[in-house]
């Protein structure tokens, strides 16, 4: 999170984070400024735009975004906005809730999309989703530690990767919400997808590290890190020259002897938070091959939905689990 002076975005690591611990912020804007929206779906809302100064949702200006797929990213970030009475007490039981449904960049500001209005000047308490969010900074670990396990092992590199929102509907009719990472390769065998998934297991069970790196290229001695950086045999991707950093600093996220990469995002304090790893399904696309996984809790609720079936199965199909296809195979002749 963001303390009110200014800070990194938060990892785990940074600040010690519990679900519904809050944050204070100011909201700018107008409603009357802001662009109305409508949510999809059989019930429509208007959706208003809110700017902020910083937020716990997405890091400050002064940081560079390192990749287009964080940023679309932070489009799933919800919460709340408690509004702070006039006298300044802390926002009680029957503060005012204005619920966030996205936050974006707009037009060079920070946009909170909002399902209501605030006036300009109204001070706020932030919730943060705090279960979505570990959710996503395991997923976001995770994706770090197999992209770079698939270079150390297939000199693949990252061309883009997407978080999948996690969604109960969508994960019922088959689609668990994977992280996909496509990797520069034209295809890759299953032998070595399991090979793949078995490397990122034992580099979560390691326990490595996660923190971040701030570098500011107006500082000597952070110049001569990023030129070290470049040299580095675990750093991936590519440094730009100092006069191109946006904002003046740099953001990177170091995962101990293992990857060190320009990020925006927000991740665990450890790869043993990740828990786990599985390679859920590969296909090609345009030359690269999309690998699609999934980590921590999402993995778990898909092995136990997994398991409940089977369970199931077994029981109408009066058979174990190792003959239900051919079983299945038997009822449909």
């Amino acid at each position: 999170m963001f303390p009110e002076s200014g800070g990194q975005p938060c990892d785990q690591g940074e600040a010690e984070m519990h679900h519904g611990k809050l944050l204070h912020g100011i909201a700018y804007g107008t409603s009357g400024d802001a662009t109305v929206f409508m949510s999809a779906g059989a019930i429509h809302r208007e959706r208003i735009n809110q700017s902020h100064a910083c937020t716990t949702w997405f890091p400050q200006r002064q940081y560079h975004m390192a990749s287009i797929a964080f940023k679309m990213q932070q489009r799933g970030c919800t919460g709340q906005l408690l509004v702070i009475p006039a006298d300044g007490q802390p926002a009680g039981s029957t503060a005012a809730v204005v619920n966030v449904l996205a936050v974006m960049w707009k037009e060079g500001a920070l946009c909170h999309v909002t399902d209501g209005p605030l006036e300009p000047g109204t001070t706020v308490e932030v919730r943060v989703d705090w279960q979505r969010r570990y959710d996503h900074m395991q997923q976001h670990t995770g994706q770090h530690v197999f992209s770079a396990v698939a270079d150390l092992l297939l000199g693949a590199d990252t061309a883009s990767w997407e978080l999948h929102p996690l969604d109960p509907e969508m994960h019922r009719s088959g689609d668990y919400g994977c992280v996909a990472v496509d990797l520069t390769v034209p295809q890759i065998s299953a032998e070595q997808l399991l090979e793949l998934e078995a490397r990122a297991n034992a580099e979560l069970r390691a326990l490595r590290s996660v923190t971040p790196l701030v570098l500011d290229p107006r500082v000597a001695a952070d110049v001569e890190r990023m030129e070290s950086l470049r040299a580095d045999p675990v750093f991936r991707g590519q440094l730009p020259p100092p006069e191109k950093i946006k904002g003046g600093k740099l953001r990177l996220i170091n995962v101990e002897r293992l990857d060190i990469n320009a990020c925006g995002g927000t991740h665990v304090r450890s790869t043993g938070e990740v828990q786990l790893l599985k390679v859920v399904g590969a296909e090609r696309t345009r030359g690269h091959t999309r690998v699609r996984v999934m980590c921590g809790g999402r993995a778990l609720m898909a092995l136990g939905g997994c398991l409940t079936r089977e369970a199931a199965l077994t029981a109408k199909l009066t058979c174990p689990p190792v003959r239900h296809e051919e079983m299945v195979d038997l009822l449909l002749r």
